[in-house]
């Protein structure tokens, strides 16, 4: 029996969807080859299901439930910091290769590949980790959509466009896009604004007049779209900082959570970017 290419990763209004995207990236670069599933859980599904309405999708109860789609034939890709060590070790002699995506160095003890697009990052950052692991480091491994793919082949470097372009991702649980369009708007910023917003707990003062564009569940191609007609883009050091880069967009980045902290700092030490903290 063939053996498919399974996808565990999950996305919601609290944690965004980066790690789906990242799946999603390489569900379209081996589609042709290989059969592709994702796995998500149940709570999960509403949110998910148009995110990857391109490929089979399974949403399930309970992990047992999943134990029970696995053949011994299938590639288990992970990307999530939910899957214990425990987890891993369980799923690992049931599937062909076990692999994960991940941002942070740690103990690799239960996994057959890892890629870590974060950059700088080197082999003696994973302390312990289990030799026969194989180790795919840095920007080169950045895992990008087709569609930004094909931009960073294809692009110059460019200074046009008009404005800025504002994405904390898809929870943004600090609100920093908000306050941040607010701090434009009180220092008279007249320039367009393309604010990417979950649609939640949204300042209702806040919308479409003046210079503002308010957007929510962007598509890939909308992305691009807005992204390009910006002049700058402020967005965290994430799935989304390789995305801006792939469109050759001059980028200023922060980190609010522990797993863009690594990916902030090579980027600022590497010259690709603005950092602000």
């Amino acid at each position: 029996m063939q053996g498919r290419l399974i996808f565990r990763a999950e996305a919601n209004s609290t944690i965004g969807r980066g790690h789906v995207s990242r799946c999603i990236a390489i569900a379209d670069m081996l589609k042709n080859d290989i059969e592709v599933l994702f796995v998500v859980l149940k709570n999960n599904e509403d949110f998910i299901k148009n995110i990857v309405k391109d490929y089979s999708f399974i949403a399930i109860n309970k992990e047992d439930d999943f134990i029970q789609l696995l053949r011994k034939e299938d590639v288990l890709w992970i990307d999530g910091y939910h899957f214990t060590e425990s987890w891993k070790k369980q799923m690992r002699p049931l599937v062909k290769k076990l692999i994960e995506t991940n941002d942070i160095p740690y103990k690799v003890e239960n996994v057959d590949i890892v890629f870590n697009h974060t950059p700088g990052l080197t082999k003696n950052q994973f302390v312990g980790a289990n030799q026969k692991t194989a180790l795919y480091l840095g920007l080169e491994y950045a895992l990008l959509r087709q569609k930004f793919l094909k931009k960073a082949k294809n692009l110059l470097p460019k200074t046009t466009g008009n404005g800025v372009f504002i994405c904390f991702g898809g929870a943004d649980t600090f609100n920093l896009g908000e306050n941040f369009v607010k701090v434009l708007l009180q220092n008279n910023f007249n320039n367009p604004i393309y604010w990417v917003t979950n649609g939640k707990n949204q300042d209702k003062t806040i919308d479409n007049t003046k210079n503002i564009k308010v957007l929510s569940n962007l598509s890939e191609d909308e992305m691009i779209h807005y992204m390009s007609k910006a002049k700058v883009v402020l967005i965290p050091s994430s799935v989304l900082s390789f995305e801006a880069m792939a469109l050759r967009k001059p980028i200023f980045t922060c980190y609010f959570v522990d797993n863009q902290k690594l990916i902030h700092q090579g980027l600022v030490k590497e010259g690709l970017v603005d950092g602000v903290g």
